[in-house]
């Protein structure tokens, strides 16, 4: 759990874990919406913007873990960078991708984790084509 401060900071205090992931939920006129996002707790600060790249891979890298494909140690900012990059990759590449749509989003997870080898590698140049 963490607080906002006045200027709209997000402030937690992280104690030795390899990865963390923020998720914020809210309402949109479409609907509910939740945003998240992996960071490498190694800096004091972080400052990242989420966004639908974002949440899709931190969903790919929360469930690699839960499914026992790598460790929260292996979950490292390399593999965090290659599943956004993907995430990113696969939204441009799929023009009807609604992010509202929990099956579009489910496919986008499976389809990153797949290209990417749960983030071990980058995506291969046009793996969402």
């Amino acid at each position: 759990m963490g607080t906002t401060d006045a200027d709209g900071n997000f402030v937690v205090d992280v104690q030795a874990q390899p990865v963390i992931a923020i998720i914020v939920q809210g309402m949109t006129n479409d609907g509910d919406v939740e945003i998240s996002g992996l960071y490498n707790p190694d800096q004091p600060t972080i400052e990242k913007d989420l966004d639908t790249a974002t949440s899709i891979a931190c969903t790919a890298g929360i469930s690699a873990i839960n499914d026992g494909s790598i460790t929260e140690e292996q979950l490292d900012e390399a593999r965090v960078l290659n599943l956004e990059d993907a995430a990113s990759e696969c939204i441009v590449a799929n023009t009807d991708f609604d992010f509202y749509d929990q099956l579009d989003v489910d496919a986008a997870v499976a389809a990153v984790r797949s290209a990417t080898n749960d983030g071990a590698n980058p995506a291969a140049l046009g793996a969402f084509t």
